[in-house]
């Protein structure tokens, strides 16, 4: 299980990685800023829903199956 979950981590890594600079290539400058700002934005808001909120919350639980 531990496998799959390192190969799956490693596999998400390198499609968020690659595809920053495809934004850019296709959407042009505005559009890659976009990108990586939302991404940032992104994962910063659940980075914190994950470090305020216990980890047995319903709220928590419920926000991240939603997300």
């Amino acid at each position: 299980m531990w496998l799959f979950r390192i190969l799956s981590s490693a596999l998400f890594l390198a499609v968020t990685v690659l595809s920053i600079p495809l934004a850019f290539d296709v959407g042009g400058k505005t559009c890659g800023l976009a990108f990586s700002l939302s991404l940032a934005s992104f994962y910063f808001l659940f980075s914190l829903l994950k470090l305020t909120t216990p980890d047995r919350s319903w709220f928590r639980s419920s926000l991240v199956m939603l997300v």
